[in-house]
C-alpha cells in the first residue's frame, strides 16, 4: 500500500511540476471506463461493423464533437509565444 502511494505522490508532483491540471485527469479517470463500456456495447450492437454509427445523427454529431476538441487541443499545445 506504501508504495501505490509514493508512485501516485510521484505522479502527482510532476503534474503540477508540468503544470497538467490535476481536476482534468481525475474526470478522465471516472470517465474513461464509462466511454470504453460504451464503445463496447456499440461494438456489439451494430455486429462489428463499428462505422455503422455514422448513420445516426447523434453519434455522428458527438463524433465530430470530439475531433474538433482533440484537433483544437493539439493546435493549442502547438502555439508558442503570445
Amino acid at each position: 500500500a506504501i508504495e501505490l502511494t509514493i508512485v501516485f505522490a510521484i505522479f502527482g508532483f510532476l503534474m503540477r511540476k508540468l503544470g497538467y491540471p490535476f481536476v482534468t485527469f481525475i474526470i478522465g479517470f471516472v470517465l474513461t471506463p464509462m466511454l470504453e463500456l460504451s464503445l463496447s456495447q456499440a461494438y456489439i450492437l451494430m455486429e462489428g461493423n463499428i462505422a455503422a454509427l455514422v448513420n445516426y445523427p447523434i453519434a455522428l454529431v458527438l463524433i465530430v464533437m470530439t475531433i474538433a476538441v482533440i484537433a483544437r487541443a493539439f493546435l493549442r499545445g502547438r502555439k508558442t509565444g503570445p
